[in-house]
């Protein structure tokens, strides 16, 4: 079954030093591309901090996918246009 929604915590405090402005933009980029990775998904990308990264609804034969996710996530940092995203901030 695939994961259908899905919350990510990316709070600006642990950003590394990054704007407000910044923060928000990157979590923007996030949950488009999140999207993108995982059509049919209700995305949503929080200014909050959570024991978790990442929350779904995925059960337990949903283990692939769920670690694709994370992998992804953990990835888009590295991954994230900053140039673009500080220029709009």
């Amino acid at each position: 079954m695939p994961i259908t929604q899905i919350t990510i915590y990316a709070p600006t405090a642990t950003m590394g030093g990054a704007t407000e402005e910044e923060g928000d933009g990157y979590r923007k980029w996030l949950a488009s591309e999140v999207a993108r990775a995982f059509p049919g998904s209700e995305v949503k990308v929080v200014d909050e901090e959570s024991a978790n990264t990442v929350r779904t609804d995925a059960g337990a034969d949903d283990y692939g996918q769920l670690e694709a996710l994370q992998y992804f996530v953990q990835e888009a940092w590295g991954r994230a246009p900053w140039a673009a995203i500080s220029a709009a901030a």
